[in-house]
């Protein structure tokens, strides 16, 4: 595998090859590859800004939420075909999130030419900039987990997607960090629960974690702990995971587990 990996230094910008293949002097060796991969990564986030510019145009105040830009990512990756380049093959698929990253702090076209809105690709948090120059970050501090998660959005549509986790980021990742929940199938019984839901009782248990009063116990985690109960990664019950199940029992399971959930923790939503 190899990538290009763009700097700036003293305003001027430069790129590197790196590759986690053998090499004889240099991952130079690499760099028709690695430039024909950057050329194609330059399409990949045009068209992840033209995602995020339609579906938030939708939403009706232009602003999206925050698994708009994950998935719209994680789609426009999945749309590119990039991991199948022959940059790619045989290869951890981080190197990759790695090359992005860079393209979107520098706002870099594979000709050197700048494309500053790919930057506004990267969620913020509410303390202010999560954006992190990949020259000064230190493990995952620039969150290429980002991208895993952007992909495991993407494989469902837009709508769905974002109707799930209640359009915040940290639902999401509520789920895709227990891996035993991870499955598509799960995510679409969980949506067609959803849809059968009140307005009010969407509004208390799909608010993110701590958003809602501790009285009131409104808190996504909720979901997720109970989904994981049913689901666990090891011991009595692990045997079987969602995606083990035909859809219709693991709808019934999943309509079980969510609707025990919501009134054991909000008693007066029970008749909603």
């Amino acid at each position: 595998m190899a990538v290009i990996l763009w700097s700036e230094e003293q305003g001027e910008l430069y790129s590197r090859v790196r590759s986690e293949r053998k090499v004889f002097l240099s991952a130079e060796e690499h760099r028709e590859e690695a430039e024909s991969l950057d050329a194609r990564l330059d399409g990949l986030l045009d068209d992840a800004l033209v995602l995020v510019e339609v579906y938030a145009r939708e939403a009706g105040d232009g602003k999206p939420n925050s698994i708009l830009k994950p998935w719209a990512l994680g789609r426009a990756i999945a749309r590119s075909a990039v991991l199948a380049h022959e940059a790619m093959l045989g290869e951890r698929r981080e190197l990759l999130w790695e090359a992005l990253a860079h393209k979107c702090w520098y706002g870099v076209r594979a000709d050197a030419t700048r494309e500053p809105r790919w930057r506004d690709l990267r969620n913020t948090t509410k303390r202010g900039e999560r954006r992190v120059n990949p020259e000064k970050s230190r493990g995952n501090d620039f969150r290429y987990e980002d991208f895993e998660i952007g992909l495991w959005l993407a494989d469902q549509e837009w709508d769905e997607a974002s109707s799930i986790f209640g359009g915040t980021i940290g639902n999401a990742i509520e789920i895709y960090r227990r891996p035993t929940l991870n499955s598509h199938d799960l995510r679409e019984a969980v949506f067609q629960w959803w849809i059968k839901q009140s307005e009010k009782v969407l509004a208390v248990i799909r608010s993110p974690s701590g958003q809602m009063s501790k009285k009131r116990g409104g808190d996504f985690t909720i979901i997720a702990k109970a989904l994981v109960q049913r689901f666990p990664a090891r011991g009595p019950g692990s045997a079987r995971l969602p995606q083990h199940y035909a859809p219709e029992e693991l709808q019934a399971i999943v309509n079980q587990v969510l609707d025990a959930a919501r009134d054991a923790h909000f008693p007066d939503t029970r008749r909603e």
